[in-house]
């Protein structure tokens, strides 16, 4: 075969191979379209699917801030209190806006002539007997309670209209029983969602409403009716537990409670506190001075969820430090708790006279180890971030069997 022969041949076959190969690549060009374009269709479906469960989402989202912002405004009939005024700071605080439609609604301007409406309802009530793993139990009639309220104001109490008087950012339940003197204490945490009675700006009662405990005080006057509507709410959360009386002390008093024991050393365990208080130093022990106790106790980033739980467990660590402190005192010294009642005098409330509250706190103070950390309970429940606010949701059945333990004795 000849160069010329072999070289036609050659370019015969080179250009047959170009033909087969064109079909092969324009096949292939053909699937791959093809795909792209089922692609494309499947990826518009899921975006078209995506955004519209997006939208219903959001939607959904924008409705239940609206029902929440409705309920606070209308449903509940809170005149000048909205429902971003309510939650903005998880709760009611000064300064609400002035709204119309509430029973007893008035408007910008208007001066508010508060006229309290008696409320007449009758709370739940524990049974005096129950049953429990086969063996019975009845009411301990040697019991006696006093709620402990922390007032978040600095001054002291003055009658106002509802949303003047603070929210009572920490709860403390005393449970006493009066024939051994032997004392218990409940933590109740703030954003626990209850039922609280509502009052409108000119105190009218609107109804009862689940909200955070701590705006129970806050719908009443700032004195006596706040006190006993937060008693009410904690009764009817607890299931019916009597409360015999009550104490509330603000925040000023802080300093004086710190300084008549010559201050209080705590951990320091939040990095945030320092940010605040370089003299709060974060990891370490600190005895507080000054405005120390008041930062200490008031002090949570807000930025973060949850963090009135965190503070707690500060009330806590500073309740157990002033206690011990306290202990030494009144045993070296037998007038301590006269001049400590005296000195917070100004910043205090209750419905006990002086003898009373100064027995049960000489009670506290001189009992045996002044208060064991087996007689200090938490009211048992879940931390969450709700739509507007931090909420504490209450374990029910954990609940119900540490009111058996603490109020229930054994039928002998």
């Amino acid at each position: 075969m000849s160069e010329d022969s072999n070289h036609s041949s050659h370019s015969g076959g080179h250009h047959s191979g170009h033909h087969h190969s064109g079909r092969r690549h324009s096949k292939k060009k053909k699937i791959y379209s093809a795909v792209v374009s089922v692609v494309i269709v499947i990826g518009a479906i899921l975006f078209v699917k995506t955004s519209i469960e997006t939208y219903k989402e959001r939607k959904a989202v924008e409705a239940q801030i609206a029902a929440k912002q409705q309920e606070s405004e209308a449903a509940a009939g809170i005149a000048g209190v909205t429902g971003a005024d309510l939650t903005a700071q998880g709760g009611a605080g000064a300064g609400a806006v002035i709204s119309g439609n509430g029973p007893g609604s008035v408007t910008a301007g208007q001066e508010i002539q508060v006229q309290w409406q008696s409320v007449e309802e009758s709370l739940p009530e524990l049974e005096e007997k129950i049953e429990k793993d086969g063996k019975s139990y009845e009411l301990n009639p040697n019991l006696r309670t006093v709620l402990i309220l922390g007032v978040d104001k600095m001054d002291g109490f003055q009658k106002g209209k509802p949303s003047d008087g603070g929210q009572s950012d920490a709860m403390f339940l005393v449970i006493q029983d009066v024939t051994t003197k032997k004392i218990k204490i409940l933590t109740i945490p703030r954003d626990t969602i209850t039922n609280i009675k509502i009052f409108d700006l000119a105190g009218n009662y609107v109804g009862k409403a689940q909200r955070q405990i701590t705006l129970a005080y806050s719908f009443g006057d700032g004195m006596e009716l706040s006190c006993q509507l937060a008693a009410d709410a904690v009764s009817e959360l607890l299931g019916g537990v009597r409360i015999d009386d009550y104490m509330a002390i603000t925040v000023g008093a802080l300093p004086i409670l710190n300084e008549q024991v010559g201050g209080v050393t705590v951990h320091i365990d939040d990095p945030y506190l320092e940010q605040r208080n370089p003299h709060l130093k974060y990891n370490s022990d600190v005895t507080l001075v000054g405005d120390d106790a008041e930062d200490f106790l008031r002090i949570r980033n807000i930025e973060e969820d949850n963090t009135a739980l965190s503070r707690m467990d500060r009330h806590l660590q500073f309740m157990n430090a002033w206690m011990a402190a306290a202990h030494k005192a009144a045993a070296a010294d037998d007038t301590f708790g006269a001049k400590l009642m005296d000195a917070i005098q100004p910043y205090m409330i209750t419905s006990m006279p002086k003898d009373q509250y100064l027995k049960l706190g000489l009670d506290v103070l001189l009992s045996q180890d002044g208060l064991a950390q087996s007689d200090r309970y938490t009211l048992p429940g879940t931390p969450q971030q709700g739509l507007l606010h931090d909420e504490y949701i209450l374990d029910e059945q954990a609940a119900r069997t540490m009111v058996q333990e603490l109020f229930y004795r054994p039928v002998s």
